[in-house]
């Protein structure tokens, strides 16, 4: 492989968030530092909220007091699903799950190192002009009051197996911004419905608004797929 595996994102900089004082279950009547919005997930380990909520989704972390195994612990810990990667003759790599996973399970997190705007694009021109098949940069879009804050993970060079995930138009994975103790925004990939042991993970690399001519065609195979890869404003630069 043609990557470095990495642990946890790579960034310069970053600043990092206060943790809770909770000595027994971290909830959000309690007061939980981490729970100020809400609870994140239910007793199975599944995400409460819908996947277009605009509450942030914050996790206890080293910084807190309550133990690893606190209920409000889950991207922090880690991807526990089994999966593996295979290749496609069409699409190249990809990933595919070993075993039964369900709606709202976390399943990987999208792993790489965290750089500015400029350097993603200048990344992204000189990929590209090195004739490189793959784009491994994923932009975050938060919606904030009064801006849209991006952040950009490239995992071309370091990254983890969820770089070998490809795209589909009718997905069934579904990204949502975690932050696990520090300020910069990780990106979990969480089940949006049954997925078999076998089927393979895939995600929608833009929307379904997203201008699509002129891209490059898609082998997704699903029964409504756009024709090809999206060229739009968030996901896959």
């Amino acid at each position: 492989m043609d990557f470095i595996m990495i642990d946890d994102n790579i960034v310069e900089e970053d600043d990092i968030l206060e943790g809770c004082a909770c000595t027994g279950t971290c909830t959000f009547e309690n007061g939980c530092n981490c729970l100020i919005y809400k609870k994140n997930y239910n007793g199975s380990g599944r995400l409460i909220d819908e996947f277009n909520s605009i509450n942030p989704v914050l996790e206890c972390h080293d910084e807190c007091k309550c133990d690893s195994e606190c209920s409000n612990r889950l991207v922090g810990n880690g991807c526990k699903k089994k999966l593996d990667p295979f290749y496609d003759q069409i699409k190249g790599y990809g990933l595919k799950a070993s075993e039964s996973i369900y709606p709202k399970e976390f399943v990987i997190e999208y792993k790489g190192e965290v750089i500015s705007e400029e350097e993603a694009w200048r990344r992204a021109k000189k990929y590209k002009d090195d004739g490189r098949e793959h784009n491994y940069i994923y932009t975050i879009n938060e919606h904030l009051e009064d801006r849209i804050q991006r952040t950009f993970i490239d995992a071309t060079s370091f990254g983890g197996l969820a770089r070998f995930i490809n795209h589909s138009c009718s997905p069934n994975l579904t990204p949502v911004v975690v932050r696990c103790g520090r300020i910069s925004p990780q990106l979990a990939l969480f089940a949006n419905k049954v997925i078999n042991a076998g089927d393979e993970l895939c995600y929608d690399y833009g929307s379904s608004s997203d201008p699509v001519g002129g891209g490059k065609k898609c082998h997704c195979g699903a029964s409504d797929c756009r024709g090809f890869l999206p060229s739009g404003s968030y996901g896959k630069i």
